[in-house]
């Protein structure tokens, strides 16, 4: 396969994407860009896939570092809160001490959540049971 023939493969799936989005159905992408129904559905099945692997990656590498930080940076500011209000004695240094401590508590139990979908879909990947609906998940789009 030349280089040419990848990017204007890599160009296409790039506008079935924008098209999906939009809310286009397969056929009128296909018609749109002069192409079989299933080229378009092939291309589909590659999104699919590719954001499989997007999302994976964010669950194994990204999202857990993003995690830390945001709950350590709420925790500064919670310690800097409690600090000025034995400082100034202000109620709002209280009200956004609440906020903090809400925030880091809905950040910890969204990062289990995230943990849990992510070992659920490691079981299921281990069966053979994740990536099976791809024609089903391609036939709501169309």
């Amino acid at each position: 396969m030349t280089n040419n023939h990848r990017i204007n493969i890599t160009n296409r799936r790039t506008t079935v994407w924008r098209y999906i989005c939009e809310g286009m159905q397969i056929s009128q992408i296909a018609i749109k860009l002069g192409v079989d129904k299933s080229t378009i559905s092939k291309d589909i099945k590659f999104l699919v896939k590719d954001s499989q692997k997007y999302l994976d990656g964010m669950a194994r590498q990204t999202l857990p570092f993003m995690y830390k930080q945001s709950i350590e940076g709420m925790q500064a500011i919670l310690f800097e809160c409690w600090e000025r209000y034995r400082k100034d004695g202000n109620g709002f240094f209280l009200k956004l001490a609440l906020d903090c401590q809400n925030s880091i508590f809905n950040q910890a139990a969204n990062g289990v959540s995230v943990l849990a979908v992510k070992k659920i879909t490691e079981n299921a990947d281990a069966l053979g049971l994740v990536g099976n609906n791809n024609s089903e998940i391609i036939q709501s789009v169309g």
